[in-house]
């Protein structure tokens, strides 16, 4: 079997882009969190190579749109040129979502150095309560929007952490993004690369390429796609990557996309459960379209190395 390699950056049929994971180490005290001082250090180095420079999951909390869009301000100041920075964040200013439950919600915004928020995402799936207690869940799904890099212009979602535990995630897409911005925040090692899994499982169904950034404690970070993937960083420590990527890009949605588990699951009863009616189909209709749907379904399968990694325990 040939091995699973990624995209040549040196081809006629692909483009690049350089993207980058802001994980700045614990403070000196070793007490807290990262603070916006700490990860734009972190973003000015990387500004110098990356195209797009992802924080991760609650890298910051704002109790009040006023400094949220302080904090907004200053991280633009210090972009320079056609830089975009996706930010994780706790949004705790409740007053202008007017919902009445007096919480906040766990959000992902990509920004570039003027400007409102080009893409913001709320987190749908709440770790039950370390989030649920504080957090509300969103009630968006993922859209997708186009992002300049160079000459190129690159389709691109977001989604958060435990969001891809679930196979429906981005099913609800009318195109294919090239690539998901995922940032994330786990607690253990083990949870860690329980949610690397179910990157690469909605990678390699979704045909698009996931850049997950996690900023927890022994957080596993790195690039995943359908053909590829490579875990970059284990714990702190901010990264840069150049990845290829095909150009020009078919935003066609993969088969998996078009119809969900729903049509997957479907292949798998016409391979395996027709049991007489499939016999009965094959000798009147020399089963012609049910030998098609199968065989698309099994080289889909075989193509995008679709693991069952979500059915795995989060914790064993």
């Amino acid at each position: 079997m040939a091995p699973y390699l990624p995209l040549p950056i040196n081809s006629p049929a692909t483009a690049t882009v350089n993207v980058a994971c802001a994980l700045p180490g614990p403070p000196q005290r070793g007490h807290g969190n990262p603070s916006l001082k700490d990860y734009m250090s972190e973003t000015l180095k990387l500004q110098s190579f990356a195209d797009i420079i992802l924080w991760p999951e609650s890298a910051l909390r704002f109790n009040s749109p006023e400094e949220r869009e302080s904090a907004f301000e200053e991280i633009q100041k210090g972009l320079q040129g056609k830089r975009y920075v996706g930010i994780g964040f706790e949004d705790h200013a409740t007053s202008e979502r007017g919902d009445g439950q007096g919480k906040g919600y766990n959000v992902f915004a990509l920004i570039q150095n003027t400007g409102p928020p080009i893409l913001e995402y709320y987190k749908r799936m709440l770790v039950p309560i370390a989030e649920s207690f504080s957090l509300s869940p969103g009630n968006g799904t993922p859209h997708i929007v186009d992002l300049a890099v160079g000459k190129h212009s690159i389709p691109v979602t977001a989604s958060i952490c435990l969001d891809f535990a679930s196979t429906a995630t981005f099913t609800g897409l009318d195109t294919r993004p090239a690539f998901i911005l995922a940032p994330a925040k786990t607690w253990h090692v083990g949870v860690g690369y329980a949610m690397w899994e179910q990157a690469k499982a909605r990678a390699a169904e979704t045909g698009s390429t996931v850049i997950w950034c996690d900023g927890g404690k022994g957080g596993i970070s790195g690039i995943a796609s359908g053909s590829y993937s490579e875990v970059v960083q284990v714990g702190s420590g901010s990264w840069s990557k150049k990845i290829a990527f095909e150009y020009p890009f078919d935003s066609h949605r993969t088969f998996y996309l078009q119809g969900g588990q729903i049509a997957m699951f479907a292949i798998v009863w016409a391979i395996c459960g027709l049991g007489s009616f499939g016999e009965l189909t094959v000798g009147r209709f020399n089963g012609r379209w049910l030998l098609a749907l199968a065989r698309r379904g099994v080289n889909v399968v075989r193509f995008r190395n679709v693991k069952r990694a979500e059915e795995r325990p989060l914790l064993d």
